[in-house]
């Protein structure tokens, strides 16, 4: 069930207006480039996203990042089945553990490795995004 949400406005010059809206432009442009499948952000998802982390309620991720963390998310769901294959074949006497090359797995830690410091840099800049010191 979706939870209801209220109407607010805010306040902005035209130069301020402007410039979100040509910078949520060419984010969507570029977005769209690496991939045609991609939905477009709009104003209101931008200030959503600013404001659930100014008020601290964690994180807003963009529906581009979403799509980036479920593919994540897929990606090393087939590494652990993978794995498990691996170990079952082990563990029936189909193959030994000899055969397994450090290099494989090295390269499967590394994989995992890049992938997780993918999800962090993700999430540092979602934390990131709007952070601003306010005056007086």
């Amino acid at each position: 069930m979706a939870t209801k949400t209220e109407a607010a406005r805010f306040r902005a010059t035209p130069t301020e207006l402007e410039k979100l809206d040509d910078t949520i432009k060419a984010r969507n442009e570029l977005r769209a480039a690496a991939n045609p499948l991609a939905k477009p952000i709009n104003r209101n998802q931008v200030l959503q996203a600013l404001t659930r982390n100014f008020v601290q309620l964690g994180p807003a991720f963009l529906t581009d990042e979403i799509l980036e963390l479920k593919e994540t998310n897929r990606r090393l769901l087939g590494i652990g089945r993978n794995l498990n294959q691996v170990v079952k074949r082990i563990h029936t006497g189909e193959v030994s553990a000899d055969t397994l090359t450090q290099r494989y797995l090295e390269e499967v830690a590394a994989y995992v490795r890049a992938t997780k410091a993918s999800v962090d840099k993700l999430v540092e800049h979602n934390q990131k995004r709007g952070q601003v010191e306010l005056g007086d």
